[in-house]
């Protein structure tokens, strides 16, 4: 039994990593469900980390090594703004969609690449971006013109209404 315990421990402390929810540096995001609707009316739905700190906002999915097609980031910005993001440490692809006060998505970049420090700008001011795994928008039909809903996100949305 004794020869067995580090095998035990490294057993445990594997699926510590392997279970442990999506975090940033500072500890967990807030978890929300996200609906995206897309304009043919067929509904999508996330488990999202919300990014509202400073913290949270520049750590995104950095370093994470694996995203499942069912979760991502919703990033909520203080005000409306031209906003940057750029895969520097982040390990996998990722759609990254932009999303104005609506809560319309109004653009969409496709498979963001790892490691690559392009500036990913949104076209006009924007609320809220959504990271999701890369290939996801394209794969489900969700395009500019659909809309995202979830409590985290009314919650926000209404300090600008």
């Amino acid at each position: 039994m004794i020869r067995l315990l580090p095998a035990i421990l490294l057993l445990i402390v594997g699926l510590y990593f392997v279970v442990q929810p999506l975090s940033t540096a500072e500890g967990p995001a807030t978890p929300d469900l996200l609906t995206i609707t897309t304009p043919q009316n067929t509904q999508h739905v996330f488990l999202v980390e919300v990014a509202r700190t400073p913290d949270e906002l520049s750590q995104g999915l950095m370093f994470r090594q694996h995203l499942s097609s069912d979760k991502g980031m919703l990033f909520l910005f203080p005000e409306p703004r031209i906003e940057q993001f750029w895969m520097k440490n982040t390990l996998v692809p990722l759609d990254i969609l932009f999303i104005d006060r609506d809560g319309v998505i109004i653009d969409i970049h496709p498979m963001a690449q790892p490691h690559d420090l392009t500036l990913i700008t949104s076209k006009t001011p924007v609320l809220a971006g959504l990271e999701i795994a890369g290939g996801q928008a394209q794969e489900r039909g969700i395009s500019v013109g659909s809309r995202i809903s979830s409590s985290s996100w009314a919650e926000w949305q209404a300090r600008f209404n």
